[in-house]
């Protein structure tokens, strides 16, 4: 299986990286892979980087997940777009300059409130 995103853009200073919408039921468990997520990044705090944060939460009829770090001035989104039942999950990746942090957060934002289901 490739895991490699297939739709790949940049908006200004900002790298968007978007994969195909998964239907598997192991992928599309949020609050473990939160888990798996946060104890994969436990390594920044174990060497002095307290940026990683991590979110779960129910926005209309979408739930997200929302991962973010801070690592040598580039800023890391992961998002993971949920349909209410469960069962599609829209993912992707932003890596930004620090300095473009509020622009990524727009733009996060705007990727949030436009991802539909049809499903």
């Amino acid at each position: 299986m490739d895991y490699s995103p297939p739709y790949n853009y940049k908006v200004n200073n900002i790298v968007l990286r978007l994969f195909n919408v998964n239907s598997d039921s192991i992928n599309n468990d949020l609050l473990r892979k939160q888990k798996f997520i946060d104890e994969l990044s436990l390594f920044l705090k174990r060497n002095g980087n307290n940026t990683y944060k991590s979110t779960i939460e129910k926005k209309g009829n979408k739930y997200i997940l929302v991962t973010s770090d801070t690592m040598d001035g580039i800023g890391h989104y992961s998002f993971y777009i949920q349909n209410e039942a469960k069962t599609l999950t829209q993912a992707g990746r932003m890596e930004y300059p620090v300095a473009d942090a509020g622009e990524a957060q727009v733009l996060l934002n705007e990727i949030i409130n436009s991802i539909e289901f049809t499903k």
